[in-house]
């Protein structure tokens, strides 16, 4: 009897668990009409300071946009580019403009 109690319990929390992921990717998708400057490729200036004002981990800003934790790290670090749709979705976790958070690769050339 127990071990069924559990089982459902465990099952009602699964359940519990991906509908709350759903929703947090559902919110997290790029709203049309924001529009961002460049070719599409975005150097991230500010995303660790940002994050850290904000008072959000890795962790939470990856399940909040839906970026994985990995590409947080590496974007902070500058390992690795933005596509638009990657800022956009990192913007709407921590409640910013995706412009805040940009560099377009063609003007950091420039300078």
């Amino acid at each position: 009897m127990q071990d069924n109690l559990r089982s459902y319990a465990r099952c009602i929390i699964l359940e519990l668990h991906t509908k709350e992921e759903a929703r947090l990717k559902a919110k997290a998708k790029p709203r049309p009409g924001k529009k961002l400057p460049g070719g599409g490729a975005y150097r991230l200036v500010g995303l660790k300071a940002i994050r850290e004002r904000e008072g959000v981990s890795k962790l939470e800003l990856s399940r909040r946009s839906g970026v994985s934790r990995n590409t947080v790290i590496w974007l902070e670090r500058g390992d690795q580019v933005a596509r638009a749709t990657t800022v956009m979705r990192l913007a709407e976790g921590l409640g910013v403009e995706p412009l805040d958070l940009v560099i377009p690769i063609e003007e950091e050339e420039e300078t």
